[in-house]
């Protein structure tokens, strides 16, 4: 059942990122600086950044970060 917020009206989410220093050099690709998160609301195809800095792993194959479930 999709989550409708009404103008003003604010959810949640829990964002987990693993630390890139903890993979193995060769399944991370080498560690990058990042600014930003890039989001898509389901079923859309328009991107939302977010301003979030810090370092991930440069692998596209790798998965380092999930959300939750959006309350």
């Amino acid at each position: 059942m999709p989550v409708q917020l009404k103008p003003g009206e604010t959810g949640r989410a829990i964002l987990r990122v693993t630390q890139p220093h903890l993979y193995d050099a060769a399944d991370c690709g080498g560690v990058v600086d990042t600014d930003a998160l890039t989001i898509y609301l389901p079923g859309g195809t328009s991107q939302y950044n977010v301003a979030a800095h810090g370092d991930a792993c440069s692998s596209e194959s790798l998965v380092t970060s999930t959300v939750g479930v959006f309350k």
